[in-house]
């Protein structure tokens, strides 16, 4: 496997459930979100590019992503626009880096969910994630009520020891207003 692959290989595994979380706020449509990560990713791919560092490739493809979901989000007022003949509506319902900051926050708590153990792992997506009870957690897993209640205690602790405090405060504020549903 070529250092190039390699290098494409890694950035598509460090971002790009964050690119795609962010396209979904931009765009509201998860699928299209996904198609317009994996274009950002195989024109990366294609066009060879050789990024000096990470943080190069990073502000790269959140800046491809931005730009076609700015571009799709544009095609559809012109569809809209020549479909009712009405002025468009405002494209934008928040701060582009509103957005960057929300996917990049996700990506940190994401990665720090994927570190926990499997049973706290997967009790802390079904409660958070799924916004499943700890009776039907319970019921769906094959195990009492109060296992549910301790693996969801452990992976908090495990999360606070693993992320910033700041993080922590600002996801948990963000989960709560619905920020984060897609």
């Amino acid at each position: 496997m070529s250092d190039e692959h390699t290098h494409i290989e890694y950035l598509f595994r460090s971002y790009y459930a964050r690119l795609c979380f962010f396209a979904t706020r931009m765009t509201g449509d998860a699928a299209l979100a996904e198609d317009i990560v994996q274009e950002a990713f195989l024109n990366c791919w294609k066009t060879r590019l050789n990024f000096p560092h990470e943080q190069v490739a990073k502000s790269y493809l959140y800046r491809s992503v931005r730009n076609a979901c700015l571009n799709h989000t544009r095609h559809l007022e012109v569809v809209k626009r020549h479909s009712t003949e009405s002025n468009p509506e405002d494209a934008s319902s928040a701060p582009i880096i509103e957005e960057i900051v929300r996917a990049e926050l996700m990506g940190e708590v994401h990665a720090a969910i994927e570190t926990l153990p499997e049973g706290c792992r997967t009790v802390l997506k079904m409660a958070y994630f799924e916004k499943l009870r700890n009776e039907e957690i319970a019921v769906l897993l094959e195990v009492s009520v109060n296992t549910v209640k301790t693996q969801k205690m452990r992976a908090i602790r495990l999360l606070r020891l693993r992320l910033d405090p700041l993080t922590i405060a600002l996801f948990l504020l963000l989960h709560r207003s619905g920020a984060f549903v897609q």
